[in-house]
């Protein structure tokens, strides 16, 4: 077998942690899988990422740089002509190969180079009739309505799609992918810390902070200031010494005009002397263990958060925009904690370190519920890997995992998703859920009961007709509240019947 892995690694010029962990993550596990497999992976610099993985690096596709056009007219070319093919190309060529997309949160309309590379290796798997597989991604929020249809073309092609959140399952169904290929799962890299060593016990007494560069590191802006006496109050509270541990260098293909370290240091600089020291950029491996290790994380970027609650460290996470709020919250929410999180505007209303030692006050009973919360993810990760193992070995999925503690996350996810792809049991249709959405608006009653059906018809397919008796006993209760619904109850049992039939699909979802 061979495997072709894209994920956004390659360049110490360039060298995010959480992009390298998660790829590095995903190359182990095609090794335990397939230990004879031969493994390549997409690079911005081919050789430092084979140095790095003992893989074979090969160069990325060539969009990067180019305008909207552009990117076009490379897609097409790279669709048609097998002349001039990129070396990617040779590994997606025999039957024995197939490709694998790490995960990450890149499928976003603000990095359209990723979408196009991504689609471009998926359309020649496809064509090829090989195996797509898609890891633990956060997809969008931001996507244009032709990124859209990108995204949903090469989720729709892979036999397994890995999500992060409940927002990304929301939007991947949305997007047509069915329900038997979604898999829920914390993040690839979340047990990077743990390889070849025991799980950390509890007593280190220092705290770790990760912050890319909100503001100019070199400016005046007021919240490095602000900032800086917070994390100067924290020491002081809690006689913890603090460790600045950076994620990612300036980069300005995507924007990054400072990295971390000067973030650090503009912070380190205006709090007492040993307050706070910054460590140069390290191996995502090392990154990890080193957070594992702390007693506190204080992140406003994603992977610090991963690796402290995959150790058990309670952490807060400081979100700046929308994207950042999904994925931290994301991540918090595996363990039930999601709570432990604000935007940088709302440190105006109570700052940072009043939010903090809240947290740290009651940081042992935080850790017993992240290590109780930790078993039932851990105990879904492994199920997880335990599928893809099975899946690299035989190109073949049976049932993507579904972990316990999903139900316990879905109820936002289903009502943006249509109800009648989400239950795939055959007795519920896209018609029936558009007009379910609309009985919900025509009272409160309607909206509890559409909550209800959301929260215990989940996903199980055995469940239809015990959710089908849910559904006929709430009509009947709200024929007796509201006579003008016994029309809509008439007309639901209909579509309902039809439903095995295949009704059209609405997207006037609820």
């Amino acid at each position: 077998m061979r495997w072709l892995v894209i994920g956004d690694v390659g360049a110490w010029c360039r060298y995010h942690v959480g992009d390298e962990a998660m790829t590095q993550q995903t190359v182990s596990l095609v090794r335990r899988a397939c230990p004879s497999a031969q493994i390549a992976v997409v690079s911005g610099d081919p050789t430092l990422t084979g140095d790095l993985l003992k893989v074979e690096g090969v160069p990325r596709l060539g969009f990067d740089g180019l305008d909207e056009d552009a990117r076009a007219t490379l897609l097409e070319d790279l669709s048609r002509d097998d002349r001039d093919a990129p070396p990617a190309f040779g590994w997606l060529s025999e039957p024995e190969d197939g490709l694998i997309i790490a995960g990450g949160g890149n499928l976003n309309s603000a990095w359209p180079a990723h979408i196009f590379e991504r689609l471009a290796l998926v359309r020649r798997a496809r064509d090829r009739q090989l195996p797509v597989i898609v890891t633990g991604q956060t997809i969008g929020p931001g996507l244009t309505d032709t990124d859209r249809a990108r995204v949903g073309e090469i989720l729709g092609a892979a036999c397994w799609v890995g999500v992060r959140e409940t927002h990304s399952l929301a939007l991947a169904r949305d997007l047509g992918v069915p329900w038997e290929k979604l898999s829920y799962q914390c993040d690839d890299a979340a047990y990077l810390s743990w390889e070849g060593r025991d799980r950390l016990s509890p007593g280190a007494d220092w705290i770790a902070v990760t912050l890319h560069a909100l503001v100019d590191p070199d400016g005046d802006d007021p919240l490095l200031d602000d900032l800086a006496a917070s994390l100067q109050a924290i020491v002081d509270a809690t006689g913890c010494g603090m460790v600045f541990i950076p994620h990612a260098p300036a980069d300005k293909v995507v924007g990054a005009r400072w990295s971390d370290e000067e973030m650090g240091h503009a912070i380190a600089s205006r709090m007492a002397d040993g307050g706070m020291t910054v460590r140069p950029l390290a191996t995502a491996s090392d990154t990890a263990a080193l957070t594992a290790e702390a007693a506190f994380v204080i992140s406003s970027r994603y992977h610090p958060i991963v690796f402290g609650l995959a150790a058990g460290v309670p952490c807060f996470a400081l979100w700046s925009d929308e994207y950042t709020r999904i994925k931290l919250e994301g991540a918090l929410s595996h363990y039930d904690r999601a709570r432990d999180a604000c935007s940088l505007d709302e440190l105006a209303g109570l700052p940072l370190e009043r939010r903090v030692l809240l947290l740290w006050r009651r940081r042992r009973g935080v850790r017993s519920a992240l290590q109780s919360a930790g078993r039932e993810v851990a105990a879904a990760e492994a199920q997880r890997r335990a599928g893809l193992v099975q899946m690299l070995k035989t190109r073949h999925v049976r049932a993507v995992p579904r972990p316990k503690y999903l139900q316990d996350h879905l109820a936002d996810a289903l009502l943006r998703a249509d109800a009648a792809a989400t239950v795939r049991a055959g007795a519920v249709s896209r018609r029936h859920d558009a007009e379910l959405a609309y009985f919900r608006e025509a009272g409160e009653a309607a909206a509890d009961y559409a909550r209800n059906l959301a929260q215990h018809l989940s996903v199980a397919q055995a469940d239809a007709a015990e959710a089908l008796r849910q559904h006929e006993a709430a009509v009947a209760h709200h024929r007796r509240a509201e006579a003008a619904a016994t029309e809509y109850i008439e007309s639901l049992k209909h579509h309902l019947m039809l439903a095995q039939a295949g009704a059209a699909a609405n997207n006037e979802a609820g």
